[in-house]
């Protein structure tokens, strides 16, 4: 069993570690820490994970402690996380920094981009960059691995595709990409206030986004992005912009690449939606009202229907919570689903 430990536990990127983790069958978190509510339990900011971590605390970030794991998340701003991630590397534990400190390949980049004077340079020529489709074979030995930006892993999957094919202009890239609320993190800011974001949709960091620059190194493309705040809770969507300098079907062709990959999934001429009123239909249909929809995997249409309807959950039959189980007033399985929960729970 891998143990695993996450320093910065307390906000959404700890959060979901710790509940992918807990369905995880090869790894359990023996560490979380967070400086702010060492010593509260786990369950208490986030009642969901009480049925996977029970009585854990919240630990103090504390260095010797943390490297006992096998590998370290870190959950940390940037600017602070690198310091403490060598030091986790220079005991001897695998990280993966969820921070920008180390994903440049550049660091005078990364200086210019976040004006700050990098501590560990050292460090940073031997972090490899954590795409799998890319990286897969550096990634599963790597000491140090740094987690892409979140806007950035929507664009360069879509775009070094075709920026490697030679397919398109590399100098008129142009990224229209809208994002939940959640990636903005935990932090209280009236900018994202429920009365500020409800029925409001807007552009924000124009010409100036960090990531910008990210995108560009990974590509080697020059990149105009923009990117929106949506009033929903989490997700992405990218609308990429490219001149094409080759047949279309040369583009299509580049994408082959993905073949086979979990995590992507080419749909030609498919485009994402988001259903939200087939969903509402279909559970007032049942009557179901405050629910919990269950399914055999991560359904990622079901997942992007439900998100924004107050009071239903989805989740996969393999990480059920027993919280929201109680809280529920209807179950909605889906029959492939049962299968599962018989399985896994008979």
């Amino acid at each position: 069993m891998i143990k695993a430990g996450i320093i910065g536990a307390n906000g959404y990127t700890g959060f979901e570690l710790m509940r992918l983790l807990a369905a995880h069958p090869e790894a359990e978190v023996t560490f979380a820490a967070s400086r702010s509510l060492a010593g509260h339990k786990v369950r208490e900011t986030y009642p969901t994970l009480a049925g996977y971590y029970g009585d854990t605390e919240y630990r103090e970030p504390d260095i010797a402690e943390a490297a006992k794991c096998d590998v370290v998340f870190a959950c940390l701003p940037h600017g602070q996380s690198a310091e403490i991630c060598g030091r986790l590397v220079d005991a001897g534990t695998r990280v993966i920094d969820l921070s920008a400190d180390f994903r440049y390949d550049d660091t005078d980049l990364y200086e210019k981009t976040y004006g700050l004077t990098h501590p560990r340079r050292d460090l940073a020529a031997q972090a490899v960059y954590g795409l799998p489709e890319y990286n897969r074979a550096a990634i599963a030995k790597a000491r140090l691995v740094a987690n892409p930006g979140c806007f950035v892993t929507a664009s360069v999957l879509a775009i070094k595709p075709l920026a490697d094919a030679g397919v398109i202009n590399k100098r008129t890239v142009i990224v229209d990409a809208k994002s939940g609320v959640s990636g903005a993190g935990r932090k209280a800011d009236v900018a994202y206030n429920a009365n500020e974001v409800e029925g409001n949709f807007k552009a924000y960091g124009v010409t100036t986004h960090r990531h910008t620059t990210e995108i560009e190194e990974k590509c080697g493309a020059v990149v105009t992005f923009t990117p929106h705040l949506l009033p929903i809770k989490r997700g992405i969507l990218a609308t990429i912009y490219c001149d094409l300098t080759a047949d279309p079907k040369k583009a299509v062709e580049a994408y082959a690449r993905y073949n086979g990959e979990p995590f992507v999934h080419f749909t030609g001429a498919d485009l994402p939606e988001i259903k939200t009123k087939s969903m509402k239909s279909l559970l007032d249909t049942m009557e179901a009202g405050k629910s919990v929809v269950i399914t055999e995997g991560v359904k990622t249409n079901v997942v992007l229907s439900a998100r924004n309807l107050p009071g239903v959950k989805t989740t996969p039959a393999n990480i059920l919570s027993v919280y929201d189980l109680l809280n529920a007033k209807s179950l909605v399985v889906d029959k492939a689903a049962l299968a599962v929960i018989e399985e896994v729970y008979a």
